[in-house]
This record gives structure tokens, sequence and C-alpha cells, in this order.
């Protein structure tokens, strides 16, 4: 199977799985602009809502040709320019075909179904600019890398999640390679920290009645994009338990943290089940011939008979600009930490106090935010902005912490936004800031399911290094025994992770107590019911400690320890990144 990604010009058809280049004599009718236009406008259809580096990429153009195609298109009233936002970037300007030109692709052939090209889903690409840039971006750059290899790229396109057929459920996208007498299908998809647990283990279920039924799709890839390797363990345990019977291809899903977003390539893939680790071009499936059930909407298009010129923005509604970047930070805040002051608000969405003040305010006036008493919850009409901008489904349910004013609540509250505010100081970056009951995670012992939920948890970049955190915050009401109980919980968990011999992470257990005293009570119940192997990531202070130090400074104590230290002492030897950031940042955080 020698299959090319056709540029949709001419005899090529609108963007079809071809064996044989076009005919130069057909070529050579058109103009080359004319050629270069109609393969950009391809692109656009096979990734809508993407930015002109993500459509150079994805074909393989330098990216001033691209630029100008776009631009000759959209006089011609064929694409347009559409503006979105991201929480890191105000404006991202990102290309959509026209509704006559997706029209001219359906009555050439093309399956619209499996692309997310209705009115309403496009509407939704727009406004999760985050989740729908993360997509474009690792589409793009499998097939960019792939042609640095030598491969060729016969299909690469955004899916529409969910659509029938022999598609792995929820895929964002697919790439068929192809080499010398081999292919690859690779789905994608990109998970977010807002998705339901449920969700993703009806998801794991879909795709292995997928492989009961269909064996060969066992030979295709599916890889996983989540936000830290916390996501990464239930992916695993959840596929694992769905496999259940013997008989059951392996799952192909191979899983990565979102470094991979960009350099999905370079990146380090683990499949499940502790099949191993390794880069990407080492772990691809090589299949004689691609199944024809494949999810392909261009296989038997032909080339459109594109639409008359009309003038730029006729017939298509003015561009909408969405939430800048400040404004949807400090929603993800609210919805993800409601009943936070201000500066705490600022402090978990990472950006300055005046800012925080200024969008709040706005926000208040607009119906999306209220304020009782100093604190800040969002409104029904914000939590429903909230979900549109995380791409959160509206009947989703218990995606985010209902509102809580209890002291200890408002404590850990506080420490968060302490934690995220001085990891962002030293260079850092937060990676994910959860809060109770969203913190629960399952796990299998003893042949059932087990739940534990913690206070709080949180994954944080140290310089290329991930590091979890799990938080248990003592109310000093809990006795000994009910101690023993919670630290039994961990010990399956981490028993749990070391299922594969290496964990796929090991997080750190912290538990913050009101006082010295209640602190060496604990500690002295971590000895009793824990290995002397876990009580390493068991660290324990107090609210005293944390008051004068902050959370980056010298007040954690590891269980059986006499000292304290930082929080990531003794993660790295001597002389990497760690020892380096827990002085510095220590430093700076009591200096401030």
């Amino acid at each position: 199977m020698r299959a090319v990604l056709s540029d949709g010009d001419s005899r090529g058809g609108a963007g079809t799985v071809t064996g044989a280049p076009t005919a130069p004599s057909d070529l050579e009718r058109l103009k080359p602009w004319e050629r270069y236009d109609r393969r950009v406008l391809a692109g656009t259809v096979r990734l809508p809502a993407a930015a002109a580096e993500h459509l150079a990429d994805l074909l393989g153009m330098a990216l001033p040709d691209v630029e100008a195609a776009l631009q000759r298109l959209a006089r011609r009233g064929w694409a347009r320019e559409e503006m979105v936002s991201t929480e890191r970037e105000d404006v991202v300007r990102v290309w959509l075909p026209s509704q006559g030109v997706l029209a001219a692709y359906e009555a050439a052939g093309v399956q619209m179904e499996a692309l997310p090209l209705a009115t309403q889903r496009l509407q939704a690409l727009l406004w999760d600019g985050t989740g729908t840039l993360a997509a474009a971006r690792i589409i793009s750059r499998l097939a960019r890398g792939a042609r640095a290899r030598g491969l060729t790229v016969a299909e690469a396109c955004r899916l529409r999640q969910g659509i029938e057929g022999a598609a792995f459920a929820g895929a964002q996208g697919i790439v068929v390679l192809v080499g010398e007498d081999w292919c690859t299908p690779i789905f994608v998809l990109v998970d977010r920290q807002e998705r339901p647990p449920r969700q993703r283990q009806a998801l794991a279920r879909a795709w292995t009645r997928l492989l009961a039924e269909m064996p060969v799709m066992a030979g295709a890839m599916l890889l996983l994009v989540t936000p830290s390797y916390e996501e990464m363990d239930q992916w695993d345990m959840y596929l694992s338990a769905s496999r259940g019977r013997r008989g059951v291809p392996a799952p192909p899903v191979y899983m990565a943290t979102a470094g991979a977003l960009s350099r999905p390539w370079e990146a380090l893939w683990t499949r499940v089940e502790g099949r191993g680790t390794a880069r990407l071009y080492a772990t691809l499936h090589r299949l004689g011939q691609a199944p024809l059930s494949l999810p392909l909407p261009f296989r038997q298009a032909r080339a459109p008979a594109l639409p008359p010129w009309t003038p730029p923005g006729s017939g298509e509604r003015p561009p909408t600009m969405p939430p800048g970047a400040g404004r949807r930070r400090v929603l993800a805040a609210l919805l993800r930490h409601p009943g936070s002051t201000a500066a705490e608000v600022a402090a978990l969405a990472g950006t300055t106090p005046e800012e925080a003040g200024r969008v709040l305010e706005a926000m208040e006036r607009e119906g999306l935010a209220r304020e009782v008493e100093g604190r800040w919850t969002a409104t029904g009409e914000g939590e429903r902005l909230g979900r549109r901008l995380l791409g959160v489904p509206i009947g989703a349910k218990r995606v985010f912490p209902a509102p809580s004013f209890l002291p200890h609540q408002l404590e850990l509250r506080a420490f968060l936004a302490r934690l995220a505010q001085g990891v962002r100081a030293v260079g850092g970056r937060v990676a994910a800031l959860r809060e109770a009951p969203l913190t629960a995670r399952e796990f299998a012992e003893d042949g059932r399911v087990r739940r534990l939920v913690p206070d709080a948890s949180a994954a944080v970049v140290i310089g290329d290094r991930m590091v979890h955190l799990l938080v248990e915050w003592d109310r000093g009401t809990a006795g000994d025994g009910r101690w023993r109980q919670k630290l039994r919980g961990y010990v399956g968990y981490y028993r749990h992770l070391l299922r594969y011999g290496r964990p796929l992470y090991w997080p750190l257990l912290l538990v913050v107590a009101p006082d010295g005293t209640r602190e060496e009570a604990i500690a002295r119940a971590a000895t009793e019911v824990m290995p002397g192997g876990m009580l390493p990531a068991v660290r324990t202070t107090n609210i005293l400690a944390l008051e004068s130090r902050g959370p980056l400074g010298q007040v954690w104590r590891e269980v059986g320890g006499e000292r304290r230290g930082g929080l990531v002492a003794g993660l790295w030897p001597d002389g990497e990144a760690g020892n380096g950031w827990e002085a510095g940042g220590a430093a700076r955080q009591e200096k401030g």
C-alpha cells in the first residue's frame, strides 16, 4: 500500500487517499498558486480551527506559502479567519472553511459526519481554544515528524468525537502513516483535568468492546495525552479492568503527558498494562494494509466543484471574540476552587492581584461571579460559560467542587494558593490543582475496587520533572484509629502503583496537622501502619510552621526523620534540579 495525502487539486480529488500521483498534464492546466490554494483549503476541512503553522505542518508546506494561500482564500470567501484564546494566549488566529466550501466537499463525497464541521461543533471548537489547539498541534506535529522520518502521510484529520463506526470512541483525530509495505493508523485523544472518572471508565469499556468485536483494530494505535501521571494511572486501571476476560487483544493505548503535544516523536510513550516505555517510532504498529473500517472521511471523495467567489464575510456570521487568557484563568480558578479570596484567585490563576481584581469586578457586573464576605464564586451563568471554555459537556455532573466555607477548607485553599504562587515564583509550572471530591482515585486491592479521596492533590513541574502531591489536612477531630484506617488506604494505593514493578508515578503524601503534638501522633500512626519503604513518601508539618515559612520552606519532615527540609528534599540526587529549586524557592518565599 503506497498511498499519499493528495493536495485536493485537479483529479487528486478532495484530499482522497490515492494510489498514484496526479498526472502532470492535469497539473499544468492549473496555475501554481491555485494548486496551493486548493491544497490549503482541503487542509482547513481536515483540520478546522487550526492556526496557519498547524496547517503548514499538516500539509508539509512552508509557512509563508500557507499564509499567502489563506489570504487568497479569504478574499475569495472560501475561508475565514477567527480569533480564539487559550489559558496562555489572548489572541490566536485560526482558520475555518466557509459553509459553501463545506457543501461542495460534501457533494464531492467527503463523509462530513465524521468531521466536526457542523455549526454547533465548530462553535465548540472556537470556544474551547486550549483543547482545540492542543489536538491540532499533536495531529500536525505527527504528520510533520513522519515526513522527516521518511514516512508517507496517507491521511491526517480531526474526527468528530463519538462518531459511529469502528473508530475508537472519543478520539479527536486520526493519522495514517505508510512505509514501504506497511501502514500504521494512529488515533489521538487529549485528556482534560475536568473529564469525569466515569467518562474515562466508559471510554475504556467502549475501546475494549471494539477490540472484542474487531481484533484487527489492535493493530492500530491510540495516543492518549493526559495532564499528569495521575490520570495516566487511572486510565491504565480502567483499561486493565475492562479487558477482564482472556481472548481480548491488549489495548493499543500509549500514554504521555502534555509535553508530547509539541514533540510527539521525541516524547516517551508508556503502553498500558506495564508493557514498556519507548519513543513513538520504535513502537509503531505495522499492518500489511489498513482496515477497511477505518474512519477515513476523504476515502471516496472526488474533486469538489467549489462555489463562485463571494465577498469576504458574505453569509457568514461576524467573528466573535471569546474571553481572553486572563478571564479564562480566573474563571477556571473560581470553578475549581470556589470560595477563594481575590488574592487566592490571583495566585491560583497565575495572574497579578490587580488583573484578577479587574476581571472579578467585570464578571460580577456581567452576572458571571458574585462576592460574599470577600470570597468569590461563579454563578450558574458563569459555570455554563466555564464549561464551554474548558470543553466540559453541559450535562456532565460533579465536574467542579461545591462551594464550602468550613474553616479547614478555607485553610486548605489558602495553602494551595501559596503553593501555586511559590512554584511559579521559582520558574515552575502548575499542571493540576484539585480539591475533594475531585481528587478521588480508584485502585484494585484483593479483587475489589477501592476508592481514595485525599483532601487535595497537585501536580507541579519543576525544571523538566513532574512532582505529584496528595494532601491530607487534619482537622484535629479524627482519632488515631481513624488515621490508621486512612493510612491503610494509602498503603493499598501505593501497592497498586507498584503492580507492574516500577510505578508509573510515586506521589508524596503531605499531612498538615494543627499543631506539633498532632503531627507527632500522625507520624507514629504512619510508622505502625505503613511499610518502611513507603515512609519516605509521607511528609508531615503543622499549620504554625507553614504560616511562618510557607509551603516551599524548610517545614516538611519525613516520617521517622528528625530534621525538617524542603518540599522536594531527597527526591533527586545532589546537584540535580530538585535541591537547587528547593533552596532557591525557600529563600525567595521567606524573603517575600
